[in-house]
């Protein structure tokens, strides 16, 4: 069996009062994703634990069916999918424009999306420079879209803190070693020859020609860098090696680019439509078109219903919701029995209160010839908690759906020198 796993990114949510104290999923018209539920197995899904609220990056990976001891960080993805060749050694951060005042002594934050053309943050970028602070090599590399990779080289360690505190009207933090740190001289180092560079940069733009002009246009300045997602690449074993599965990604980011890459998925990108409805249409058809082209197992994401969240818009979130619905009429159809169905998501974003993302699990479903079918009849955050899943972690989804597509190796055999949770498509035969 073959298998299409549908992540549709933050789509849990909480009670909203405006929404008479549903989730948008719940008070949503989804005729068809209750369908699904009603032709599946469902339950409850918590990527890492339960009260954990991850990243679509965590997230995915351990839903790929590695562990966090395995997680490089989200740099490395972010830096890979830029599409910059990364070695083994050095440290890689994203590093955003953002506008910050001084405040106190401080920097505060004033916006973290500023709206600024291409050609004024690369002229920007021009202008930061490579550095070279007590033995740490810092180098930062502009991409796109306000954001760029700082590389750092000359014994240095990932254990360090953001300086980006992921909000407006707060101020910029300072980077500190984990307290946790492997090398705590290397973390303590690196945190402060970075806090030094970033220092630099900002009186850099702060005096920058660009920067006076945007304010007496009475546009905010781009006059800091905020960084995050402090990562050393590591060596992973490949999807293919650890599931028999040869996969693929239908998406559209920078982050999955890169996460596609280092676990050996090959990547198809869409970039997104206007329309909520025909983007996610497309993407289901490109799907069936990758399995026509020999793979088996596809991955297909969406970020819409996160991005819907985060305007912190319930009824917004709702709306959008059931346009993504709308896509899902045919899918019975146009997928075979031979075709195990997986639709859940990464996390719950909630679309009111402050936080980005939070800890409650997310619905899932699955359909197949394989699956003993529950009395679930809507697919919701309440409903699937009565599903014959129960409850599930992120770690346990792959070895779910190895079981469902046959796929699973008898416990404790030894068939090939690699242990892996799959019947290995190939064996080395005993000759005489």
């Amino acid at each position: 069996m073959k298998v299409l796993f549908v992540t549709l990114d933050g789509l849990g949510d909480r009670p909203a009062p405006e929404l008479d104290g549903k989730t948008p999923l719940e008070i949503a018209h989804t005729p068809n994703l209750n369908k699904l539920a009603s032709h599946g197995i469902t339950g409850l899904l918590n990527s890492l634990s339960p009260g954990i609220a991850p990243g679509s990056d965590t997230a995915h990976f351990v839903l790929f069916g590695y562990s966090l001891d395995e997680f490089p960080g989200r740099g490395v993805f972010e830096a890979v999918g830029e599409g910059i060749d990364l070695n083994f050694e050095d440290v890689v951060l994203r590093a955003s424009f953002a506008s910050v005042a001084e405040e106190n002594g401080c920097l505060k934050i004033a916006s973290r999306g500023i709206g600024a053309e291409e050609e004024v943050c690369r002229e920007l970028a021009k202008d930061i420079l490579d550095d070279e602070i007590e033995g740490v090599n810092i180098r930062f590399v502009y991409n796109s879209k306000r954001q760029g990779i700082i590389f750092l080289s000359g014994g240095v360690s990932s254990d360090i803190t953001d300086s980006d505190p992921f909000c407006n009207d707060l101020p910029v933090i300072k980077i500190q070693p984990m307290l946790d740190a492997k090398d705590k001289e290397k973390a303590k180092a690196t945190a402060h020859a970075l806090n030094t560079y970033l220092r630099k940069v900002y009186f850099k733009l702060k005096d920058h020609p660009i920067n006076i002009e945007r304010i007496k246009r009475g546009l905010p300045p781009l006059n800091f860098l905020l960084t995050k997602w402090a990562s050393r690449r590591k060596r992973l074993t490949s999807f293919s090696d650890k599931f028999g599965f040869k996969a693929a990604m239908v998406t559209s980011s920078v982050l999955f680019k890169g996460m596609a890459s280092e676990i050996g998925m090959d990547f198809i990108e869409l970039p997104y439509l206007e329309d909520v409805h025909k983007d996610m249409k497309r993407r289901l058809e490109a799907a069936k078109k990758v399995f026509e082209d020999g793979y088996d197992f596809v991955h297909v994401h969406t970020k819409v219903p996160d991005e819907a969240a985060h305007t912190k818009k319930p009824v917004f979130k709702k709306e959008v919701i059931e346009k993504l619905d709308e896509a899902f009429g045919s899918i019975l159809s146009e997928f075979d029995d031979d075709i195990l169905i997986v639709v859940t998501s990464d996390h719950s974003t909630p679309s009111s209160g402050s936080l980005i993302h939070s800890g409650e699990p997310v619905p899932i479903v699955i359909l197949g010839k394989t699956v003993r079918v529950d009395d679930v009849k809507e697919f919701g955050e309440r409903t699937c908690l009565c599903g014959g899943l129960g409850r599930i972690d992120g770690h346990n989804l792959m070895n779910i759906i190895l079981n469902f597509t046959d796929r699973a190796k008898y416990f404790g055999s030894r068939s090939v020198p690699l242990d892996t949770s799959h019947r290995p498509s190939m064996i080395n035969p005993f000759r005489i």
